[in-house]
């Protein structure tokens, strides 16, 4: 664990799953915002969900990307 004074450099991976019975797949990810501890990354993902479906899903995982 790094103390504080080292803010993370952070990115997100993006899933998505079409129903509750599919696997999630890998959407992409975002540009890696060094130094931040409040980051906004300008990435925008789209997913093409049916609006009869609310069983869609959205997955992100939160990194850093030098731990």
């Amino acid at each position: 664990c790094l103390p504080r004074a080292y803010p993370p450099d952070g990115y997100a991976v993006v899933y998505f799953a079409s129903s509750n019975r599919d696997d999630y797949y890998r959407q992409g990810e975002t540009t890696v915002l060094s130094d931040n501890n409040n980051p906004n990354w300008p990435e925008v993902f789209s997913f093409n969900v049916d609006e009869r479906n609310s069983t869609a899903r959205v997955k992100v995982d939160l990194w850093d990307s030098d731990v």
